[in-house]
């Protein structure tokens, strides 16, 4: 399960990277004037992704909370034996 919620974290720390990212530059696309053209030019091109980095972080925050809960649960029914 720790594994799991690791690999939940890191998920979720990319979707909310991807989406920060694409928001800032879809604002302001001298921001990230440090990326490679081919970066900001598909990240002009295909602001969607911004909504599906969005999902994937919030699925994976969710799914965390949903791990983390079951564990606790698992851990407390054990304790009570």
């Amino acid at each position: 399960m720790k594994k799991l919620s690791a690999a939940l974290a890191v998920l979720a720390g990319l979707g909310i990277l991807i989406a920060v990212s694409f928001t800032l530059h879809n604002s302001n696309p001298n921001v990230l004037r440090f990326l490679p053209d081919p970066i900001t030019n598909f990240m002009t091109d295909h602001g969607w992704v911004s909504w599906i980095g969005t999902a994937v972080g919030a699925i994976a925050i969710l799914s965390r909370l949903y791990v983390a809960g079951r564990v606790e649960k698992a851990q407390s029914r054990r304790s009570a034996q």
